[in-house]
């Protein structure tokens, strides 16, 4: 069976061994599409129950969108500070500062033991577990004369997207990427992927305003 993979170029990059640490929250997010990313579709099967918002510092201007994090319990009143889970950035937490995460009440849970408080915690990026492939997302508002294009189920952190070699502008507030091409052909629309590594990708396929496609880019 073929899948759909990003394996020949972003997964190419291996995963971080930069940790970081900061105090760990808990909030309640209503869908996938609630977060600060407003992502269509995730990737991740897990997305839905472990998710987080990221500090505002390392949000990167909405970069960080769709990267997993392996978070783990740094706090003398964690039992087991060897469990780790995996999450996935679907929001931004605006009064956290470096290092901090905000996470599910169920993660939160099962990495302290305890009901929602302040934990030290230790966490790095890493590469998204992701089982469905690469999708590009059109913006339901997207046309031939503006078009916003929201990557999803990659494995590691993006860098910049080009739109029919256009360069592209990220959506405030969303994490879309706009270009202003003159009548640009939805049914061949060209698509370059920059990793944070500068590895890349690049893919032609045909676009429905609202709606996911799944990439074209396959791996044999």
């Amino acid at each position: 069976m073929i899948r759909i993979l990003l394996a020949l170029a972003l997964s190419l990059v291996r995963a971080s061994d930069i940790y970081y640490e900061g105090d760990g929250t808990a909030y309640t997010l209503g869908s996938i599409s609630s977060g600060n990313c407003n992502f269509m579709h995730s990737g991740y099967p897990l997305a839905a129950t472990n998710y987080v918002a990221i500090n505002h510092p390392q949000w990167d201007e909405q970069l960080s969108c769709g990267r997993c994090i392996q978070v783990s319990c740094a706090d003398s009143r964690c039992k087991d500070q060897s469990h780790t889970e995996i999450l996935q950035v679907l929001d931004r937490c605006p009064e956290c500062k470096h290092g901090d995460l905000d996470m599910s009440p169920s993660i939160f849970k099962t990495l302290t033991g305890s009901d929602p408080s302040r934990y030290k915690i230790k966490w790095k990026f890493i590469e998204c577990p992701i089982d469905d492939g690469i999708y590009w997302c059109l913006h339901k508002g997207s046309s031939q004369q503006w078009t916003s294009i929201q990557p999803t189920g990659f494995s590691t952190g993006i860098k910049s997207i080009t739109i029919n070699d256009q360069s592209t502008q990220m959506m405030f507030g969303a994490f879309y990427f706009i270009t202003t091409v003159a009548n640009l052909d939805l049914n061949k629309v060209k698509i370059r992927i920059t990793d944070k590594n500068n590895y890349f990708m690049e893919d032609t396929v045909a676009l429905r305003a609202g709606q996911c496609t799944p990439s074209t880019y396959v791996c044999d």
